[in-house]
């Protein structure tokens, strides 16, 4: 219960921290940015050091990353052929590839953003709180971490200067978008998926993920349906060999 508590002050404390001291102090910039994305990185990996989740459980082996990859790849295929088809069918202008794409960008947003946030969400907040909950409710860990993702971008929002309606809307769209990526962890147990999921709502590789909401909702149905092949795949894999006949 410890670490549960330790893991919970840090999604509360080190926004706020990051936000209303670091950041007030020493100025928003790209070393700051830099500095508050990988201590909490940092945090995270001791954490989940420390705690009995662990790395092995995590889903962060080259096996995991390899499907998560092959999952991903169908996923852009798929919006990006639907893009091509609706621009000649409909002379439709949609922009099917990011351009100009930067690499900093890329590292910045899958790397350091998606994969540092998910690294604290799904590889260590999830299993503490699936862990803690009885048999027949783990289910309940996916909307508990997507309201502690969105109250985690809370700080930011506030010194922004969100209010009222748009600042609803933006937790709102943070509860979504988690109840989505918590899916697809829950399914497949694959940390490297969620992170594509993730990252393509920071920095997508087609646009079409954002700017075309039907795309877009396209996009994350394909992860879910791959979570979901992944997961019965382990399954089979680890169901007992049926009994063959003797004579």
């Amino acid at each position: 219960m410890r670490w549960l508590v330790a893991s919970l002050l840090l999604v509360a404390v080190l926004p706020f921290g990051t936000w209303f001291v670091l950041y007030r102090i020493a100025g928003y910039g790209t070393g700051t940015v830099l500095a508050a994305q990988l201590g909490g990185m940092a945090l995270a990996a001791v954490l989940i050091t420390a705690t009995r989740v662990g790395w092995r459980r995590i889903g962060l082996s080259w096996t995991h990353l390899r499907d998560a990859l092959l999952v991903g790849a169908l996923a852009y295929a798929v919006i990006i052929a639907a893009g091509a088809v609706a621009n000649v069918s409909t002379g439709a202008n949609l922009t099917l590839w990011r351009s100009p794409f930067g690499l900093w960008p890329f590292v910045d947003n899958w790397l350091l953003t998606a994969f540092g946030e998910e690294l604290g969400f799904a590889g260590l907040l999830y299993w503490l709180i699936r862990d803690r909950l009885p048999r027949h409710r783990v289910w309940l860990a996916v909307p508990i971490v997507a309201a502690l993702f969105a109250l985690s971008h809370l700080p930011g929002y506030l010194a922004i200067g969100h209010e009222g309606g748009a600042l609803v809307g933006r937790l709102g769209l943070n509860v979504a978008s988690w109840l989505i990526f918590g899916t697809i962890y829950a399914l497949s147990g694959n940390l490297w998926l969620v992170v594509i999921a993730h990252a393509a709502t920071d920095y997508g590789l087609s646009p079409l993920v954002t700017n075309e909401p039907l795309l877009g909702l396209v996009f994350m149905a394909v992860l879910v349906a791959g979570a979901w092949l992944l997961r019965r795949r382990g399954d089979q894999r680890r169901a007992p060999l049926a009994p063959t006949a003797t004579t």
